[in-house]
């Protein structure tokens, strides 16, 4: 071979490298992108099947949260959009806003909350999961894409056989049930035991008796948000978790201790309501308004960047069913401060919270004042009422001086 034909190979050779390394430098960006996307996919799936064995007694199958799942009322939703970079639903992902939420979940789970009924969960501070399952447990509910693997392992365990979450039950039921019934005839009672639950396609039940010789359970129809109905013999026949009822959790980990809770003093009733969300709670689970009178709301969000509302329902079923609305103010994020008018309402409670975190809620106990409490309405003077602001003195009548007594 001559040099020629020599130099020719090698300066194809060297033409051909330049071109495969090219096209590996332009292909080997998307090859890594995918490699993190089936990362992810996989660790929120892991995700998925830890909360069904750890979590869903608390807060749902779902993450739905307790009050909408009747399990633990107290246990936050974690399938929303603000634990997702998202301001609303479905809307665009905030990187920093996703990153900000990772770091508060992951040492949510790891620490637990002092003074909640959130346990510690972290090796390392006495509980029973390592880094890497906090991680997936973090990813599942950062990236809101597994939630339905959640679900269904949490009633039909794991593919490969593992039962967990609902578990399977070793009964049937031996006649249909009505309405009106709450004396159950299964095939076998003898895993079962009182304060346990069982779910008649969506109606969930409590067992307040059981009877070995006539398998048979007494049961307390319609539990929580669901109600009773007729079920068929192969309705499906479900055993749920029992939502736990743990005293809070007092004890410092990762640096928290709990805080020194001051004994609130109620305001006496008024027209003109305040409140204040931060750090996704209300200063005020209790607000004390006057009946048959027009009312007013003043919302202090202090909650920078988050998305809250007050919205007053007539129960917390309606709230629940999104029924009963009575006054609601605009969701909005905050910094920022809200009115809303509303009433007048009847002596009673009515139930508030804030629909985008319904763990955040309270009561508006509606009464007159009482006999040894001053007026947070002063008497009509020339037929008109004037409001004085929630927790204010009100003005001082003119009184003779041997007439006029202390306020």
């Amino acid at each position: 071979m001559n040099t020629s034909k020599q130099i020719m190979i090698i300066v194809s050779l060297l033409f051909l490298s330049l071109i495969a390394t090219g096209a590996y430098t332009m292909w080997d960006p998307n090859r890594a992108e995918e490699a993190k996307e089936r990362q992810i996919e996989t660790a929120v799936w892991r995700g998925a099947f830890l909360f069904s064995q750890n979590c869903i007694a608390c807060h749902g199958d779902a993450g739905e949260g307790g009050q909408r799942s009747n399990r633990l009322r107290e246990a936050p939703p974690l399938n929303r959009p603000d634990l997702q970079g998202r301001e609303t639903e479905g809307g665009e992902v905030s990187e920093p806003a996703k990153d900000a939420a990772f770091d508060t979940v992951f040492n949510t789970i790891n620490c637990g909350r002092v003074g909640k009924a959130m346990p510690t969960w972290g090796l390392d501070h006495g509980g029973v999961l390592n880094a890497e399952q906090i991680r997936q447990l973090t990813l599942l509910i950062t990236e809101g894409t597994g939630w339905e693997d959640s679900e269904h392992f949490a009633i039909e365990g794991f593919p490969e056989g593992d039962v967990h979450g609902y578990g399977e039950v070793p009964f049937e039921l031996e006649e249909p049930i009505a309405e009106a019934d709450t004396e159950i005839a299964l095939s076998d009672v003898s895993t079962l035991a009182v304060g346990e639950r069982l779910q008649f396609a969506e109606e969930l039940a409590l067992i307040t008796a059981v009877d070995p010789e006539a398998n048979t359970v007494t049961v307390e129809r319609g539990l929580g948000t669901t109600a009773a109905a007729d079920h068929p013999l192969d309705v499906d026949l479900l055993k749920p978790p029992v939502p736990p009822d743990p005293p809070p959790v007092t004890g410092a980990a990762c640096g928290q201790f709990p805080q020194e809770v001051a004994t609130a003093v109620p305001d006496p009733p008024g027209v003109d309501l305040t409140i204040t969300s931060s750090g996704l709670a209300w200063n005020k689970t209790e607000l004390y308004a006057l009946p048959d009178v027009p009312l007013t709301l003043t919302h202090q969000n202090e909650d920078a960047g988050q998305q809250h509302n007050w919205a007053l329902y007539g129960t917390e079923e309606g709230a629940i069913t999104g029924e009963g609305l009575i006054a609601a103010t605009e969701i909005e994020v905050g910094p920022g401060e809200q009115f809303l008018n509303f009433g007048p309402l009847a002596v009673g409670e009515y139930y508030y919270q804030c629909d985008v975190h319904p763990q955040m809620n309270g009561f508006v106990i509606v009464a007159p004042p009482s006999a040894d409490a001053p007026a947070a309405v002063p008497p009509a003077t020339d037929g008109e009422a004037t409001a004085v602001p929630d927790g204010a003195a009100p003005p001082a009548e003119e009184a003779p001086a041997e007439e006029a007594t202390a306020p």
